[in-house]
């Protein structure tokens, strides 16, 4: 059939892009791995039947977390000279590490793939609930620990992101403003090559100017020796991105899932330090339901938007993570009514959602992570998506029932 064909090149791809323990997003413009490109692709190893493969990406990616729990954004398991930023422009911390890696982090949609990639394992009578119970999970309750403790440092209730890099979008409209406010650094562009623009028209990667205030905020982080707890003060972009906020909230309950589950089924692994564990990511799913809806929610506009912490200024442009309330489960009624609301009027401006940018506003810019819109994995040049992006690979292997 069609779609078994389709799984067939779809795991081609994931095959193509696997470099041994861990997966690239692309051959060529993103030769490293990523941290939540990798959850996904963790998620497309195991729908295709490769479970093992799957943990394999998991435990990769956490090999390069650092002492403070943050889980980098790229982890440079090899050198790779057509990526620029390469570990040297990241500055000392992050380059001289054993397994250098980058300096900021990303959506942390790992856990909720562990607690899927653990129930399915249960499931099939696999072996890997000590792993995740002994290992794993400890690992992420750090990372998520980190989140609360140096990106909501006066525990308002929601998360900031220090670079446009951690939201995942990168070259989202949201971050026009609070960008332009990041000084660029004398002579900055002298200090590094761009290699993006070489793999993909320039039309869809960030402007000149905008990726100069990219390396800019990267070195004023590595002034103060990438320091958690010097960060905030020292960093000119701190918002609180609508999508990080809602997948932490959801990666929050979804540990607290874990924790429960093992609690119950698994006694002997749940120790009296995971009660204590457990007890705090209850409070982190209470502050940040309560921290979304004040911050996040736009009356006005009847959607969630991300907002710009050092001005106290929501940042009205709706982008598709505002329909990730659903996911976090975080909206009640009337506001689920009216994001809904929203959503059709862009179902009928586009032919497929979800658009990453409202198409009432004046649509979207260039590549986004695994393919801009979801809609690209489905039109015409899917073909052309496929071939190279790990993601796409990874959302055709589902569609073609994997599992």
């Amino acid at each position: 059939s069609m779609l078994a064909a389709a799984k067939q090149r779809a795991l081609a791809v994931l095959q193509k892009n696997d470099r041994g323990g861990y997966t690239v997003p692309s051959e060529k413009l993103y030769p490293f791995q990523w941290n939540w490109d990798s959850a996904f692709i963790a998620l497309g190893w195991a729908a295709a039947g490769q479970r093992e493969r799957g943990w394999e990406e998991v435990r990769a990616l956490l090999r390069g977390q650092w002492e403070d729990g943050m889980i980098p954004h790229i982890v440079f398991h090899s050198v790779q000279p057509s990526y620029n930023p390469g570990p040297e422009i990241w500055g000392s911390p992050c380059k001289d590490r054993a397994l250098p890696t980058s300096g900021i982090t990303q959506p942390p949609v790992i856990t909720s793939v562990v607690r899927e990639m653990m129930e399915e394992e249960e499931r099939e009578g696999g072996k890997r609930v000590v792993e995740v119970a002994t290992s794993i999970l400890p690992a992420l309750y750090r990372y998520h620990a980190w989140f609360m403790r140096y990106r909501d440092p006066h525990q308002v209730g929601v998360v900031a992101i220090t670079h446009p890099w951690e939201s995942g979008m990168d070259n989202n409209a949201a971050w026009d403003k609070p960008l332009k406010a990041v000084p660029i650094r004398e002579g900055v562009h002298n200090r590094y090559t761009r290699k993006d623009t070489t793999h993909v028209d320039a039309s869809q990667r960030p402007k000149q100017e905008e990726y100069d205030r990219y390396i800019s905020l990267l070195e004023a982080f590595a002034e103060v020796g990438y320091d958690a707890d010097r960060i905030p003060a020292h960093s000119p972009f701190w918002v609180a991105d609508v999508a990080v906020n809602m997948i932490l909230l959801r990666a929050h309950k979804d540990m607290k899932a874990m924790y429960a589950y093992l609690r119950t089924h698994h006694c002997d692994l749940f120790t009296p330090n995971m009660k204590e564990e457990e007890e705090s990511v209850e409070r982190w799913i209470e502050r940040m339901e309560k921290g979304i809806n004040v911050h996040l929610w736009h009356e006005e506009g009847g959607f969630f938007v991300s907002k710009n912490l050092l001005t106290d200024e929501q940042l009205t442009v709706k982008t598709a993570a505002g329909a990730l309330c659903y996911y976090a489960g975080v909206s009640d009624e009337e506001k689920t009514r009216r994001v809904t609301a929203e959503l059709r009027k862009w179902a009928e401006e586009v032919t497929y959602l979800m658009p990453s940018t409202s198409p009432l506003a004046g649509g979207w810019r260039g590549e986004r992570g695994a393919g801009g819109r979801l809609e690209i994995g489905l039109k015409c040049d899917a073909d052309e998506r496929m071939e190279k992006w790990s993601c796409t690979g990874v959302v055709w292997v589902d569609l073609a029932g994997g599992r």
